[in-house]
Parts: C-alpha cells; structure tokens; sequence
C-alpha cells in the first residue's frame, strides 16, 4: 500500500480530514515542559530539542484517535534548504 492509500485509509476510518501541524519553536513550547527539559538536559540544543520532542509527542499522543494525519512544519527543519526538496511529511497518527 503506497502512502497516499494509507491517508485515505485513515482518513475514511477516522472520518476526519484534518491535518495537525507540529511547529518546532521552543517559544510554543508550554513554560513548565521547558523547564522540566532544560533542567534534566541543560540549558543547551539538546534540552531544547527535548522539549520539542516531549510536547509533540504529547500533542500526538491526544490526538491519535481522533485525527489521521499529523505533519511536522518543514520550514524549521534543521537541514540545509537543498534538503528541504522532498513531498510533504506526513505521519500516520497511530493508536
């Protein structure tokens, strides 16, 4: 099954054509994740990378039954912009 089958799958089974964007922005992230992040990985990329990766697997985690189609925002993408040349990210929300 090719992954356009696979959204629509999901989308029918969900019954919900919604897409949840996943911004990578540390300002987004709520205060006490931050916090929690920063203090157990240092005030460094990698305990902001923490963060974000915490809280988009909680929003992932809430939503995973309810919408097929979660899609990380590729403008914040860490990768050069020659990188950035690819279809649109899509991951399957699973359950």
């Amino acid at each position: 099954m090719n992954l356009a089958d696979l959204l629509i799958e999901k989308i029918n089974e969900k019954r919900n054509p919604c897409v949840v964007g996943l911004d990578p922005r540390i300002s987004l992230i709520p205060a006490h994740i931050r916090e929690t992040c920063l203090q157990k990985y240092g005030d460094t990329i990698g305990g902001t990378c923490q963060a974000i990766l915490y809280f988009n697997c909680e929003i992932i985690d809430a939503v995973s039954d309810t919408v097929a189609i979660v899609k990380p925002q590729t403008k914040f993408c860490p990768f050069p912009e020659k990188h950035r040349q690819f279809p649109m990210l899509a991951t399957i929300a699973q359950q």
